[in-house]
């Protein structure tokens, strides 16, 4: 039970790190349009027989290119991050792709993406193996203000090694859906603000995320930015709640010299590409 229980908040914190940025007014990219992530989150779980803090880091990263085709591009993202609680840590992994068409007014898209979080330490054989398959739009109301949309299915399979004596293992699976909505509002060029709502519902329960944060970009000419969000999940049945803090700074490929507003309408996907991804 103590293992299932860590591995259970190892994937709480996995579904709150997911990090919403939307562009705004956005056309698909010129070539090509690359992000560069590296963060640090905390969270602390309460309930569903645990209270647990953990720590987290990790890497990621997303390529978009634009076809001679117009207003289309294709996009691929790809992380690595690590969770740790009381000594029982998780190596955590995503890979994922989109296709997109991007207007004036908006874009809309199709995406998939491969996950998985592998316990190491006293929980080392137990993992969660996760697919998902969506689609996403977006509206640009004005030069200031984007609202995002998603939604798709996904399959999570759940191994634990020696639940029925030595060398055995056992497992379970779940199948469900995720909706999400998101609003970006940019206060100046290179400031960034959103709040995003996240909703996961599987077999047997649900989760509910709602987060807040904001993004600066230190400099036009030295493409930095530096991000920090907030974020709530509700975890349904009387399975507690996580509260996740997060931090960490992006290095944009695109459009060297350009605001933050120009290199995200230009650029990634970013949370709409996102549906369950690990580490954002």
């Amino acid at each position: 039970m103590i293992k299932k229980s860590i591995l259970y908040a190892s994937v709480c914190a996995a579904v709150a790190v997911a990090m919403p940025l939307s562009p705004a007014l956005a056309d698909a990219p010129v070539g090509f349009a690359g992000t560069l992530t590296g963060m640090y989150g905390n969270s602390f779980l309460k309930g569903a027989g645990t209270d647990s803090s953990l720590d987290s880091y990790g890497i990621s990263g997303s390529g978009a290119y634009g076809f001679d085709i117009p207003n289309f591009a294709a996009e691929i993202d790809g992380s690595y991050g690590h969770i740790g609680t009381h000594g029982n840590d998780a190596d955590t992994w995503s890979i994922g792709g989109s296709i997109f068409w991007a207007s004036a007014i908006g874009r809309v898209g199709g995406t998939g993406s491969y996950s998985r979080v592998e316990l190491l330490g006293s929980g080392s054989g137990d993992q969660l193996d996760t697919s998902t398959y969506g689609a996403f739009g977006e509206y640009y109301l004005n030069d200031m203000i984007t609202f995002g949309v998603k939604g798709g299915w996904f399959h999570a399979t759940a191994g634990f090694s020696g639940c029925g004596g030595e060398g055995s293992s056992c497992g379970s699976s779940a199948t469900g859906n995720y909706f999400g909505g998101a609003a970006t509002w940019y206060a100046i060029p290179d400031v960034a603000l959103w709040t995003a709502v996240d909703y996961l519902t599987f077999d047997s329960g649900n989760f509910t995320t709602y987060s807040l944060g904001g993004e600066y970009l230190f400099s036009e000419m030295l493409p930095i930015s530096g991000f920090a969000s907030w974020s709530n999940t509700q975890i349904s049945s009387g399975g507690g709640h996580e509260n996740t803090f997060l931090f960490g700074f992006k290095y944009y490929f695109n459009n060297n010299g350009s605001t933050l507003k120009d290199r995200q309408r230009n650029g990634t996907l970013g949370w709409l590409a996102s549906p369950i991804q690990i580490l954002r």
